[in-house]
């Protein structure tokens, strides 16, 4: 799916692009981690 969205926006000029990678969303156990892990990652970059 990265691949096709980056190919996507790359055709109207969007070249920019970070891509946020948040795995084991579905596992309950894990889903409070991983998404804190992704916040912060975000929260870095802005």
């Amino acid at each position: 799916m990265e691949t096709y969205l980056k190919t996507l926006f790359g055709f109207i000029g969007i070249t920019d692009i970070k891509v946020f990678k948040s795995q084991g969303t579905m596992v309950p156990q894990l889903k409070e981690t991983n998404l804190s892990k992704v916040i912060a990652e975000i929260e870095e970059l802005v």
